[in-house]
């Protein structure tokens, strides 16, 4: 009997129709299971069904300490307190604190002054503190009210319980708005930054991080956490598109610095002159290059075997010029104008 194809599902990044690649992928808590749809317009791809699950968080953090890529929470929350630059120690332990510090440093140099700043899902409290201590006006808005009391009880009255959609800001607005690790777990992304574009001064910008898809082969149907806890797995034209669509611009951090790689030298021509300036045949190619020509001269067969040899060269040498500007999490900057 032949199965029927699966559905496909309209993309709420872009309005394109995204493809069901693979289904009945176990759930972060077991006996669920959900779908992974990919949007061959944008390259994101996200779950069906499409559930945020509150409870499982209650899970989550009840085992902390149990749970991989959450016990390293509480050890910032406490190692941040007699911290003399918690900024800069965050920054040297975790990719996604480096790029939160290098772009609120830039955008601050350029503003000439400290900055008024929102952090949207502020857990712990530990990256709005150290943003603080930075001599920032920061404050950290979550919807737990347990977070927020563990926070405002190790760091200061620095936080408020709200959903960003129904907060109101006593201020004039904020130059920076902040989602570390934030928007892959909301249903509606564009929502999240429409209403955190509202909240924006003139000029200001929404810094998000989130985990890299680009950095995997498309074989992996989904490398991040399991639904409910991700709902979403972003690429950079994920970020252009959410971020276009609200007239932002976006740019993306550069991780080559937090990594120590060194800047490479842009190579001169590489291909040689094939004529001299009389007209005569001067083309002198390298010895192996010279070499594959006369063996595919001989036997045309051969290409596409000494093809292959030469694309994975290419590819080598791709991967070692491009090798750390991209790291586990991206980190987009979406600014308005001013």
């Amino acid at each position: 009997m032949k199965r029927d194809a699966p559905p496909m599902l309209k993309c709420a990044v872009c309005g394109g129709m995204a493809n069901v690649i693979a289904t009945e992928q176990p759930c972060f808590h077991a006996p669920k299971t959900f779908d992974v749809a990919e949007c061959p317009g944008c390259e994101t791809r996200f779950v069906s069904p499409m559930e945020a699950g509150s409870e499982v968080y209650d899970l989550i953090y009840s085992n902390a300490a149990k749970v991989p890529g959450y016990a390293r929470y509480e050890r910032y929350a406490a190692a941040l307190v007699w911290n003399p630059d918690p900024l800069a120690y965050l920054a040297g332990e975790e990719d996604v604190y480096w790029s939160i510090k290098q772009s609120v440093e830039r955008i601050a140099a350029e503003r000439a002054r400290p900055l008024r700043i929102l952090e949207i899902g502020s857990g712990f409290g530990y990256l709005t503190y150290a943003l603080r201590k930075s001599g920032h006006d920061c404050t950290g808005l979550d919807i737990s009210e347990r977070a927020v009391a563990g926070a405002t009880e190790k760091f200061g009255p620095f936080y408020k319980v709200a959903d960003l959609m129904q907060f109101k800001d006593d201020g004039d607005g904020f130059d920076v708005v902040v989602a570390t690790e934030l928007i892959e777990h909301v249903v509606d992304p564009s929502a999240l930054l429409v209403r955190a574009r509202e909240m924006l001064r003139p000029g200001g910008s929404i810094i998000i991080t989130t985990p890299n898809k680009d950095l995997y082969s498309d074989r992996r149907a989904w490398h991040t956490d399991l639904a409910p806890v991700h709902l979403w797995w972003f690429s950079k034209t994920s970020m252009r598109r959410l971020g276009w669509a609200l007239g932002l611009e976006v740019k993306f951090v550069d991780f080559s610095e937090f990594y120590g790689a060194s800047e490479k030298p842009v190579r001169g021509m590489t291909k040689p002159q094939t004529f001299d300036a009389e007209g005569r045949v001067v083309y002198r190619d390298s010895p192996v290059n010279t070499l594959a020509r006369a063996l595919m001269a001989m036997e045309p067969g051969l290409f596409k075997t000494l093809g292959r040899i030469f694309l994975k060269r290419m590819a080598k040498e791709k991967l070692a010029d491009t090798l750390y500007r991209e790291s586990l999490s991206l980190c987009a900057v979406m600014t308005t104008q001013a």
